[in-house]
C-alpha cells in the first residue's frame, strides 16, 4: 500500500499538480468514471441522483442567503421600529381628535414626510453597515464569481423584504385622515 501511495505522489510531482488541485482533480475523475459506469451498467439512475443532489445543494444555499437577507433587513428595521410606531401613533391619535384645521393637517403631513425620510435614511445606513459586515466574511480572492452571486441574491431578497414591508405600511399611512379628507 505504501508503494502505491509513493507511486501516486511521484506521478503527481511529475505532472506538476499542486496539492490544492489534487482533490478537485480526483473528484472530477471519480465523477467521470461514475457517469461512464452509470451509462453502461445503471441505466442513468446515478445521473438523476447527482442532479437531484446538486439541486438540493443549490436550494439550501439560496434558502440560506434568503434567511440571511431577511435577518439583516429585520435587524435594521428593528432599530427603527420605534420611530415608525411613534409616527403612526401620533397620526392616528391626531385623526381621532377630529380637528378640521388645514394648518394642522399640513403640519402632520410635513411631520410624516420628514419622519419617513429620516427613517428611510437610517434604515439604509443600517442596512449598508450590515451588508458590509456580511461581505467581510467572503475572501477578496473570490470576488469575481461567488461574491457577485451572493451579493445579487442578497439584493434581490432584500428588495423582496422591503417590498413586503412597504405593502404592509402603505395602507396604514395612506388611510390616515389627513390624506383622505
Amino acid at each position: 500500500m505504501k508503494i502505491i501511495f509513493k507511486n501516486i505522489n511521484i506521478l503527481i510531482d511529475k505532472l506538476g499538480f499542486k496539492r490544492e488541485n489534487v482533490v478537485p482533480f480526483v473528484l472530477a475523475v471519480s465523477l467521470a468514471i461514475l457517469f461512464l459506469l452509470d451509462k453502461s451498467y445503471f441505466d442513468n439512475q446515478l445521473l438523476f441522483l447527482v442532479w437531484l443532489t446538486i439541486g438540493v445543494a443549490v436550494s439550501v444555499v439560496i434558502a440560506w442567503i434568503f434567511m440571511v437577507a431577511g435577518f439583516t433587513v429585520l435587524r435594521a428595521l428593528f432599530l427603527l421600529s420605534a420611530e415608525i410606531s411613534l409616527i403612526i401613533f401620533l397620526s392616528q391619535a391626531y385623526c381621532g381628535v377630529q380637528i378640521d384645521a388645514s394648518a394642522s393637517d399640513d403640519a402632520l403631513r410635513t411631520l410624516i414626510f420628514l419622519g419617513v425620510v429620516y427613517i428611510v435614511y437610517e434604515f439604509f445606513k443600517a442596512l449598508k453597515k450590515a451588508l458590509e459586515n456580511r461581505l467581510k466574511n467572503i475572501p477578496e480572492k473570490r470576488w469575481p464569481r461567488e461574491k457577485i452571486i451572493v451579493v445579487l441574491l442578497f439584493i434581490i431578497f432584500t428588495v423582496a423584504f422591503l417590498t413586503s414591508i412597504y405593502q404592509v405600511t402603505e395602507p396604514i399611512i395612506s388611510n390616515l385622515c389627513v390624506y383622505t379628507r
